[in-house]
């Protein structure tokens, strides 16, 4: 039999004392890789797939990416993993799609952390299984075509620090359930048609800072409970028909940098405790039916800026800084 030659078996010693490691580490990662992780992985790249087939076959030139020889949904546009694999981000703002949400699995992705459909032409309601996101952070459907309520199990997502459903054509009432989101710090639903009053529960969401219910059909008066809203330096409220007078409890949002109340129903004078307010800059108070005096609290906002008070029923005067 040939013996080996002496420099092929330093060569073959040398390849195998590289490779080893390589095997073990290679070895180590798919025993590391649990059945569970892998069946999530599966089951959100189907989900994906199947949701990129009901989408309007004309608006998909975005998701070329998503398809079976593409790799795993980590590489695919728009989708974004964790450590372990699974989906955690879907970002597909401006992305020109047209479709719905109803072909949408929520509960096929459990580690969702943010979902950003904003700037595209989805149509259709908000699903209620969108309660199924326990971890989701950041939820953004603004600028779309997203009609019907806004959905009771919304308040399930309560990991949520900042939703934006603004400038679709959603109706109904702002549900009560919002106040099981109190880790919320944005909360905006603009240029909706929103109707029924604002919730009391919104008093418990005490770590939000902007507030944006503008451009609406809100009713009722403003609800006392958000004398609890401490750290709130943005609330719009305008253009809708909130009625009632402006709360003494308003004097207790210390931190508010603006406050927009103008185009309503609002009645009765200005209150006093607005004085309390001393890190206000803009106040909207136009188009309302507010009378009395002036109240000359209103002359310790010195950091005011932008004060509208036209079209009321106000008297009195402004005395110049």
């Amino acid at each position: 039999m040939a013996s080996i030659p002496q420099k092929s078996l330093c060569l073959f010693s040398s390849l195998l004392f590289h490779l080893i490691p390589l095997l073990v580490f290679s070895v180590h990662v798919l025993s590391t890789a649990s059945p569970a992780a892998v069946q999530t992985e599966v089951e959100e790249a189907d989900s994906l797939l199947r949701w990129k087939a009901s989408l309007d076959s004309h608006s998909q030139s975005f998701l070329s990416s998503w398809n079976t020889t593409a790799g795993r949904p980590c590489n695919w546009f728009g989708i974004h993993c964790n450590e372990a694999g699974s989906v955690s981000n879907i970002s597909l703002s401006d992305s020109g799609l047209k479709g719905t949400l109803q072909s949408f699995s929520f509960p096929s992705f459990p580690n969702l952390v943010k979902l950003n459909l904003s700037n595209n032409s989805f149509h259709g309601n908000i699903p209620a299984h969108i309660g199924n996101l326990y971890k989701l952070k950041i939820l953004d459907f603004s600028v779309n075509e997203i009609s019907g309520f806004i959905p009771q199990e919304i308040g399930m997502l309560n990991s949520l620090t900042y939703i934006d459903l603004s400038h679709n054509p959603l109706t109904g009432t702002i549900p009560a359930s919002i106040g099981s989101l109190t880790t919320l710090q944005i909360l905006y639903v603009q240029k909706n048609q929103l109707s029924g009053s604002i919730p009391q529960e919104l008093g418990l969401l005490k770590f939000v800072t902007q507030i944006d219910f503008s451009i609406n059909s809100l009713t009722g008066t403003i609800p006392t409970s958000i004398e609890n809203l401490t750290n709130l330096w943005g609330l719009y409220l305008d253009s809708n028909q909130l009625s009632g007078s402006i709360p003494q409890e308003i004097g207790m949002l210390r931190s508010l940098t603006v406050l927009a109340l103008s185009q309503n129903n609002l009645t009765g004078p200005i209150p006093a405790s607005i004085g309390n307010l001393t890190k206000l800059s803009h106040l909207y108070l136009t188009d309302n039916e507010l009378s009395n005096s002036l109240p000359r609290e209103i002359g310790k906002l010195t950091k005011l800026t932008q004060l509208f008070l036209e079209m009321n029923e106000l008297s009195g005067t402004l005395l110049q800084r």
